[in-house]
């Protein structure tokens, strides 16, 4: 738990990572575990999102192009900045969350 405005540099080694309701600058790494993302409804952004040994997941609907296969990218909304979900033994997850605003 951290306040929802902040800054985030998170790594994990042998562990998953679930990012919700935070703003700030976000990084993070995960070798073993997993990844969740919620996003705002009104979120807009480039996603892009990869994975070696596990799936990905997004619970609302997106336009794609080409092979799906262990990376998507989409863009979000009008588009904007890069986020990056990327793991390497775990499954992506993008989850829209409640329609709110963002101050």
């Amino acid at each position: 738990m951290v306040p929802h405005s902040t800054d985030l540099d998170l790594e994990t080694h042998n562990g998953g990572i679930t990012i919700s309701d935070v703003r700030g600058r976000i990084r993070f790494d995960a070798l073993n575990g997993g990844v969740t993302v919620s996003i705002p409804r009104n979120y807009s952004a480039q996603l892009e999102t990869r994975t070696v040994n596990g799936g990905i997941n997004v619970n609302f609907p997106v336009t794609v192009q080409g092979r799906i296969g262990r990376s998507l990218d989409v863009r979000l909304g009008e588009g904007g900045r890069t986020v990056r979900a990327v793991t390497t033994n775990g499954g992506v997850n993008i989850v829209r969350g409640a329609s709110r605003q963002i101050r």
